[in-house]
């Protein structure tokens, strides 16, 4: 049985991933509270001491970040580039240090999302973050051609999220959980390489 790190495993998406997966692989969970390794995706040496012990890894799945959702004219630069840090320098992170713990071929799927593509009033930190996620994940794919693939799935809110976002993405068309999850599935078990994976039609 392949052997799966979530990072994010306690999030809306990542409990989803987790419940899906969860019969198929053997899954280490991975975030600040609740999960089998406690670690702050914005601190190396807490990633580096969470990753000590883990070895022969086959997959990694980053599903986390939080962002300020505020009018770029009036939100807090602190928390602008915290919201970088978080959601994209988190995922950077986590891979970099992962590198040497994972198989050969094993699969890193990154978590972006639809902002960059259809900007929303009070996300340009997202759509920041997201671009970056995307442009990191696709150049590191041939950096690492033939030793991992790397692709990065690329939701509109999710359908479990609309209490907490719905009123940020009126009008947007909303990513089904199930067809969410079935995206990290083809990027573990499938042989994509590169690709963003957009779970939005494109206008």
């Amino acid at each position: 049985m392949k052997k799966i790190l979530i990072v994010g495993a306690t999030g809306t998406i990542g409990q989803a991933i987790y419940n899906n997966l969860k019969n198929d692989y053997q899954i280490i969970t991975a975030g600040r509270h609740n999960a089998d390794l406690i670690l702050d995706v914005t601190d190396r040496q807490s990633i580096d001491a969470a990753f000590q012990d883990l070895e022969n890894i086959d997959g990694v799945i980053n599903c986390f970040g939080v962002l300020p959702f505020e009018p770029f004219e009036q939100v807090d630069m602190q928390n602008f580039a915290q919201g970088i840090t978080d959601k994209f320098l988190g995922q950077a992170n986590i891979v970099q240090a992962i590198l040497p713990k994972l198989n050969h071929g094993a699969s890193i799927v990154l978590t972006s999302g639809i902002l960059n593509h259809q900007p929303i009033h009070t996300g340009v930190c997202a759509a920041a973050a997201n671009g970056a996620i995307d442009g990191f994940g696709q150049a590191l794919a041939l950096e690492l051609a033939g030793k991992a693939r790397v692709n990065i799935v690329s939701p509109s809110m999710v359908a479990d999220s609309i209490d907490a976002y719905g009123a940020f993405f009126d009008g947007y068309e909303v990513t089904q959980m199930d067809d969410l999850v079935n995206a990290y599935r083809r990027c573990l078990s499938g042989i994509i390489n590169g690709q963003v994976i957009k779970l939005f039609k494109q206008i």
